[in-house]
């Protein structure tokens, strides 16, 4: 399921410049599916990622932005300060973080605030339950761990799928 975030965003990010903006964990549903492998189609490049027995689909966009040509579609969020005042949980500091990445500006495109939920979202399936538990293996500790502290360094969903799926040769 770790791999499912990043191409989601890459996928959805790349067409119509999108950014969800409010992609806690109740805005993600995961589905039980048989299907081995799950294809996605971009820029004509098909990819291929194995499904693990389930498929993710994100839901409420009422917060989200995009845009296709000169129209652009976001709310701004400076008008809906409630956003910004929760506290007890690191949801509440993705938002602010968000305003500081964006200036406050709404309308403007700006993929690093899908790279905060991204990390967001990784954050908090490390910590759930029975995934716990899968802290100490190898692939977690090769691939996942450092893939999630070093989203930071990322400025687009897009450059995190990339550098996932497709790491620079250490040559």
């Amino acid at each position: 399921m770790y791999m499912y975030f990043p191409s989601l965003f890459y996928f959805q990010l790349q067409a119509l410049q999108f950014e969800h903006r409010d992609l806690h964990r109740g805005n993600v549903l995961v589905h039980r599916v048989k299907e081995e492998w799950i294809r996605m189609v971009l820029e004509g490049k098909e990819y291929k990622i194995r499904s693990r027995g389930v498929k993710v689909t994100i839901i409420d966009y009422t917060l989200s932005r995009l845009s296709q040509g000169e129209c652009v579609s976001y709310n701004d969020l400076n008008a809906i300060r409630w956003v910004f005042k929760g506290k007890g949980d690191i949801q509440f500091n993705v938002y602010r973080d968000m305003r500081n990445a964006t200036n406050a500006n709404w309308k403007t495109f700006n993929p690093y605030t899908n790279v905060l939920w991204l990390k967001y979202l990784m954050t908090k399936i490390s910590m759930k339950g029975r995934l716990k538990k899968k802290l100490s293996s190898k692939l977690f500790k090769s691939k996942i761990t450092p893939y999630i502290n070093g989203l930071k360094n990322y400025g687009s969903a897009r450059d995190s799928f990339i550098h996932f799926f497709y790491p620079p040769s250490s040559s």
